[in-house]
């Protein structure tokens, strides 16, 4: 099965397929890997507040307006260079409110896929975007209503 030609750059970025980074290509590419139209890093889970999750829809809406992205949660930048890795625990629940999120914020819907590596003592989490077919300019981030 062939990858996404989007992926290209981020294989040489990490030196190994998109689908197969694991935690040693991320260590490897500290310090060298930078955020573009194709890569963002995330230090942390989305948090519950209403900003937090406009941006999480932004970033989503945004990488999906490009060819297709990689949002790397877990990984604290510095100027935008990959500076540390900062594990989290991307749960089911989490992920399905990440989805949730996408779904109530996003339109069209940009569905994403996670994978997370192996270890349980050592997570980080990938969030996958293939871009969307429909015209980029189809996207929205619809403004989340103030608490009453």
């Amino acid at each position: 099965m062939s990858s996404p030609g989007w992926t290209a750059r981020l294989s040489a970025v990490f030196a190994k397929p998109v689908g197969e980074l694991d935690w040693a290509a991320l260590e490897a590419a500290l310090g060298e890997a930078r955020e573009d139209e194709d890569l963002d890093f995330k230090q942390t889970l989305c948090g519950n507040a209403d900003g937090d999750r406009k941006d999480l829809a932004g970033d989503i809406a945004a990488m999906a307006n490009r060819r297709g992205s990689l949002v790397l949660i877990g990984i604290r930048e510095d100027n935008g260079v990959a500076a540390a890795l900062t594990p989290v625990a991307l749960s089911d629940p989490e992920e399905a409110r990440m989805h949730q999120i996408t779904a109530q914020l996003v339109a069209p819907y940009v569905d994403f896929s996670k994978m997370r590596d192996g270890a349980t003592t050592r997570c980080w989490s990938r969030v996958k975007c293939a871009r969307c077919e429909s015209s980029p300019s189809s996207f929205i981030v619809v403004k989340l209503d103030s608490p009453r």
